[in-house]
């Protein structure tokens, strides 16, 4: 099976619900970047497409497989987690996904190796992330749902270029560091010599923009 998503979460019942719920936002930047490093990565006969880090407060458990998910807990140290800063917090989680052990059953040598130079690479990004959510051409213009997100914030671009001159660069949309907010408002980008328009799934126009 191929791997689809890589996420952190603190278990529910051990954790004050809004705690973990600034948690998930304060390390979504990171885990959008390990997800899409290891999207479409093949693990021969797994059993799983999902990879969870799951925090507990006493001692971990091993990993287990639930729902196509491999489920590897951890102990998390909220007292040493919460004295630390935005810098050092980063670093915390970078060493649970380095360090947490997988089942010794089957080889996830090269998962293991994925996400370590994954994590690598987002340092050298200076912990942004930067992708495409969508992309249309028409003759020479070309059309793009340009999407950032860091720590804070994410932010959601239309960017048109016309022979790859900018001549619409827009910020559409802004909110919390939440991909997932937009995945369902944001699904057809439209395009003719006039103007560019942006969909949600139900064919609803939300932004037009006059081309220049």
């Amino acid at each position: 099976m191929k791997i689809i998503d890589v996420a952190i979460y603190l278990e529910s019942s051990e954790f004050d619900r809004s705690y973990s719920s600034e948690f998930q936002f304060s390390t979504r930047f990171i885990f959008n970047f390990l997800r899409r490093s290891c999207s479409g990565l093949k693990l021969g006969n797994s059993l799983f497409t999902r990879l969870i880090y799951e925090g507990r407060i006493g001692n971990a458990d091993n990993a287990y497989v639930s729902n196509r998910a491999l489920v590897i807990p951890f102990t998390f140290d909220k007292e040493t987690y919460d004295s630390l800063d935005n810098r050092q917090r980063n670093e915390y989680i970078y060493s649970i996904v380095n360090n947490c052990e997988f089942p010794i059953d089957t080889d996830y040598s090269e998962l293991k190796k994925t996400l370590s130079v994954a994590i690598q690479e987002f340092k050298k990004k200076n912990e942004l992330n930067h992708w495409i959510f969508l992309k249309k051409r028409s003759n020479d213009l070309c059309a793009l749902l340009d999407c950032t997100m860091d720590r804070d914030r994410f932010v959601l671009k239309l960017i048109v270029t016309r022979n790859e001159e900018i001549v619409i660069d827009q910020e559409i949309l802004e909110t919390r560091p939440d991909e997932v907010i937009f995945a369902y408002q944001f699904k057809y980008l439209t395009m003719d010599e006039r103007k560019v328009v942006v969909k949600n799934r139900f064919h609803k126009t939300l932004y037009e923009y006059e081309i220049a």
